[in-house]
C-alpha cells in the first residue's frame, strides 16, 4: 500500500550509530519536506541521547527514543523503518516492522542465511504492501545510471569481460568490536561486508551471473570468517568476470571494469562515486568516430551514489506503492544475485575447513592511507542559515597510527592514537599540530620544558594515585614534584566504534582503555576506566578564518572500587588544578592575551591570572591569543563548555578554568580543580567540549557571535 500523498512519511531508525547518525540522518534531513523522523531505537541511552539532540538541530526532527523495537512500533506506528544495527539483529527487526505494516530499508547484509531470507519473504508477502529493501547506494549515482542505460541500449558493445574489485584495509582494532569477524553476528568477512557493494553495482549493469567459482581464506586476522576472497563467474550474457574482495591491502581501493566490444568502461573511487570516477576508452576501431563516443559522455547533473539518493527512489515506491529497485526478490528457487545466496556453511563443510585454516601469517605491520575526503562518502549535513559556507576537507587514515585532516591545501589536524613510546610522558593519543586555515601552528609538541606536553589531550593529573598526565608527580607541599615512574599509567587505544567522513566534516568515535602503571602494587597494569571518546572536526568557513573541534568524553569505572579525581591543587598546591582536556600552545603564544565573557581576562599573564581558577558556570568560554613568529599575525582559540557541563544535574562536578599565558601557554576546563570527586565502581561520568581554531586576534564580541551562530 501507498502512503498517503498528502503527509509526510513517518519513519524511525533502528540503531544510532556511526552508519545511521553519518548517513541516514542526513538523507533525511535532505527530504525533510517529504519524511518525519519521529522516532529512534537504540539500547545505549547515551548514543540515543546523542541521536536525538542531533536530528533536532534547526529544529528540523523531533524524535522520541526507545530502547525497544516493538515497543516503538506500538506507539509509533511508522511508514518506513531505517535499520543500521549489528547483521545478526537484522532478519528479526525487518520482520517485525515488515509485519507491523512499515516499509524497510535494511543495511547490508539484509540477512545472514536462507532461512533467515525465507522469514523476510513470508512477511512481505504477509504485509501485502510494505517491502524490504537493502542499502545499495551505489546504484543511484548519476554515473551508475548512466552506464547502465548505456550497457543496456547496447551503445559500449556486448559485455566481454569484467573486473569487480574492493581493496580495503582493515587492522586489529578493527575487529575489537565483539560482533565483526563472527559468523554468527557478521555472517562472513569482505565479500558480506565490504566487498557486497561493488558486487551489486557489478550485478546491476550486467545482469544475473549463472556460474560461480571461488575461493577464500583468513590469511592474517585472527577472526572466524575469512579476510580475503576471490572468484570466477560467468553472467547469462556470456561476460566471465573476476572479483576480489579483501580487508588487507594497504592501497585501497573499490574498482569495476567492464570490456565491451566497443569500449571499455571503468570506475573508480572508494567508498562512493561521482561523474568523474567513471571512464570510458573507445576500441581501436572507434577511436575516430567523436559523433559516437559523444554518447558516452556522462551527464551534466552530477549526483553522487549515497544514502539521500537511495532514499529518493524509495520515498517515491512508497507513494506510488511499489516495490523499490533495491527491495529484496522472491523468486521461487533461490537467485545467486540476490541475497538468498549468502549461505553460512557448516561446521564439517570443505568451506568451513577452509576457513579454519589460517594460511600464510606475517609479522610485518600493515599501513594503508585513505584519502576519505577526495571520494565523498556521504552528503553532507545541511548548513544552517546563519552559518557561513563551509569548505570541503579530505582526511587521510594511516591505519593503526594517526588521522590526518586538510583542507584548503593546509593540514588542520593530526590525531595521533598511536602514542609516543616514552612510558613516563604517560602514553596517550594526543591531537598534533593543530593548524588554522592560514596554515599558522597553534599547538605545541614535547617543549623542552614538558616533555608530556602534546597539543590537545585528554588527561588526568591525579586519579587515585595514579598520574595520567605525564611526567612529575606532585606528592604534596612538603615533597612538591618528584620523579616517579610507577605512578605514571597510559590510555590504550581499543579501535574505533564509529568513523564516518562527510565533505566537510569528520566524526569518529574511539574506545579506550585507562590502564595503571604496571609497577603498581597489587594492581600493576590494571585496567582503570573504560572511555568512549567521539571527536568531531566541523565547520570549516574560509570567510570566518575558522573550523571547530568537538571533543566528549563518557569515562566508566571498571576498577572494582571508588576512582578519585583530583589535581595538583587538591593535593595541596595553590591554583594549580590543571587536569582533564588540556591544549599546550605553541611557544611564540607565550604571553598571550587571554578573555573571557563579562570583562574577565586580558593582556599576558594578567589576563591569565583573572581567569585562572574562574568556574565554567560564570565563564562558559575562554579565548587564548597569541602572536605568531615568523609571520605577521595572530590566531586564537576558542575554548567553550557544551551547556551540559554547567548544568549540576548532569554533570559530575562542577568545571573551573585552569589559565596561563606564562611561563607556558596552557588551557584546560578542569573537571576537579579545588576539590577531589569521586567515581564509584561501575558508574560513569561525560563532558563535552569545543576548541575553535581562527585566524586573527579576537575580542570578546567576536567569540560571542561565533558561539551564538553555531550552536550544539
Amino acid at each position: 500500500m501507498a502512503a498517503a500523498a498528502t503527509a509526510r512519511i513517518r519513519a524511525a531508525v533502528v540503531g544510532t550509530g556511526g552508519i545511521v547518525t553519518g548517513s541516514h540522518l542526513p538523507a533525511l534531513r535532505d527530504h525533510a519536506d517529504r519524511v518525519d523522523l519521529v522516532a529512534a531505537v537504540d539500547v545505549a541511552a547515551d548514543r540515543l541521547d546523542a541521536f536525538r539532540a542531533a536530528a533536532a538541530e534547526g529544529g528540523t526532527f523531533a524524535v522520541t527514543g526507545y530502547s525497544d523495537v516493538a515497543a516503538m512500533l506500538e506507539a509509533e506506528r511508522p511508514d518506513l523503518v531505517l535499520i543500521g544495527t549489528p547483521p545478526s539483529l537484522h532478519r528479526e527487526q525487518t520482520v517485525a516492522a515488515l509485519k507491523a505494516g512499515a516499509w524497510v530499508l535494511c543495511e547490508k547484509p539484509l540477512c545472514l542465511t536462507l532461512a533467515e531470507y525465507d522469514e523476510i519473504a513470508a512477511a512481505e508477502r504477509e504485509a501485502g504492501g510494505p517491502y524490504a529493501s537493502v542499502v545499495f547506494q551505489h546504484r543511484y549515482g548519476s554515473g551508475a545510471v548512466h552506464a547502465r542505460e548505456l550497457l543496456a541500449e547496447g551503445a559500449l558493445g556486448q559485455p566481454l569481460v569484467a573486473h569487480c574489485q574492493t581493496t580495503w584495509h582493515r587492522d586489529t582494532a578493527y575487529y575489537a568490536v565483539p560482533w565483526r569477524g563472527r559468523w554468527e553476528t557478521e555472517g562472513g568477512g569482505p565479500s558480506m561486508g565490504h566487498g557486497i557493494h561493488q558486487m551489486d553495482l557489478l550485478l546491476h549493469l550486467l545482469g544475473d551471473w549463472t556460474e560461480i567459482r571461488g575461493m577464500a581464506g583468513r590469511l592474517i586476522h585472527e577472526v572466524e570468517s575469512e579476510d580475503v576472497s576471490t572468484a570466477l563467474v560467468r553472467f547469462a550474457n556470456g561476460a566471465m568476470a573476476t572479483v576480489v574482495n579483501s580487508v588487507l591491502s594497504p592501497d585501497e581501493v573499490s574498482r569495476i571494469r567492464i570490456d565491451c566490444a566497443d569500449a571499455t568502461v571503468e570506475l573508480t573511487h572508494l567508498y562512493g562515486h561521482r561523474n568523474d570516477d567513471w571512464v570510458y576508452t573507445p576500441a581501436p576501431h572507434l577511436r575516430d568516430e567523436p559523433a559516437r563516443q559523444q554518447r558516452w559522455r556522462t551527464p551534466a547533473a552530477d549526483l553522487p551514489s549515497s544514502h539521500g539518493a537511495q532514499l529518493t527512489g524509495l520515498l517515491d515506491a512508497i507513494r506510488d506503492g511499489v516495490r523499490p529497485p533495491a527491495a529484496a526478490r522472491t523468486p521461487a528457487a533461490p537467485s545467486s544475485s540476490s541475497p538468498r545466496s549468502t549461505r553460512r556453511p557448516s561446521p564439517g563443510s570443505p568451506c568451513a575447513r577452509a576457513r579454519s585454516c589460517p594460511g600464510t601469517r606475517t609479522t610485518t605491520p600493515c599501513t594503508a592511507t585513505t584519502p576519505l575526503g577526495r571520494r565523498r562518502q556521504r552528503p553532507p549535513p545541511p548548513r544552517r542559515a546563519e552559518a557561513a559556507m563551509t569548505q570541503h576537507i579530505t582526511v587521510t587514515h594511516t591505519h593503526g597510527t594517526r588521522i590526518s585532516v586538510a583542507s584548503g591545501g593546509v593540514e588542520l589536524m593530526a590525531y595521533v592514537y598511536r602514542p609516543d613510546p616514552e612510558a613516563f610522558e604517560a602514553r596517550k593519543p594526543y591531537a598534533h599540530p593543530l593548524r588554522t586555515l592560514a596554515g599558522n601552528p597553534v599547538s605545541g609538541y614535547r617543549p623542552s620544558d614538558h616533555r608530556w606536553h602534546k597539543g590537545l589531550q585528554m588527561t588526568s593529573s591525579h586519579l587515585s594515585g595514579q598520574n595520567f598526565w605525564g611526567g612529575n608527580s606532585y606528592l604534596g607541599p612538603e615533597q612538591g614534584y618528584q620523579h616517579v615512574e610507577e605512578r605514571v599509567g597510559s590510555m590504550r587505544h581499543d579501535g574505533f566504534e564509529e568513523f564516518a567522513v562527510a565533505d566537510d566534516r569528520l566524526r569518529f568515535v574511539e574506545n579506550l582503555t585507562w590502564v595503571a602503571n604496571p609497577s603498581v602494587q597489587h594492581s600493576g597494569g590494571q585496567e582503570w576506566a573504560r572511555e568512549v571518546r567521539t571527536i568531531e572536526l566541523h565547520s570549516v568557513e574560509p570567510e570566518e578564518g575558522t573550523w571547530a573541534l568537538d571533543w566528549s568524553i563518557r569515562l566508566t569505572n571498571i576498577r572494582g572500587e571508588a576512582l578519585h579525581f583530583g589535581s595538583p591543587t587538591t593535593a595541596g598546591r595553590e591554583m594549580a588544578g590543571y587536569t582533564g582536556l588540556n591544549w599546550r600552545g605553541p611557544r611564540d603564544f607565550t604571553g598571550g592575551d587571554v578573555i573571557g565573557p563579562d570583562g574577565r581576562g586580558g593582556e599576558g599573564e594578567k589576563g591569565a591570572s583573572d581567569l585562572m581558577g574562574t568556574p565554567a558556570a560564570e565563564a562558559p568560554w575562554v579565548a587564548f591569543t597569541g602572536e605568531h613568529d615568523g609571520v605577521d599575525g595572530h590566531s586564537t582559540l576558542l575554548f567553550a563548555h557544551a551547556p551540559e557541563n554547567l548544568d549540576n544535574t548532569e554533570s559530575i562536578h562542577a568545571s573551573h578554568w585552569f589559565v596561563r599565558s606564562e611561563p607556558i601557554p596552557s588551557v584546560a576546563p578542569s573537571w576537579a580543580f579545588f576539590e577531589e570527586f569521586e567515581l564509584p565502581p561501575g558508574e560513569s561520568f561525560g563532558y563535552r567540549y569545543r576548541v575553535v581554531v581562527a585566524d586573527g586576534a579576537w575580542d570578546r564580541a567576536r567569540a560571542e557571535g561565533y558561539l551564538k551562530n553555531h550552536g550544539w
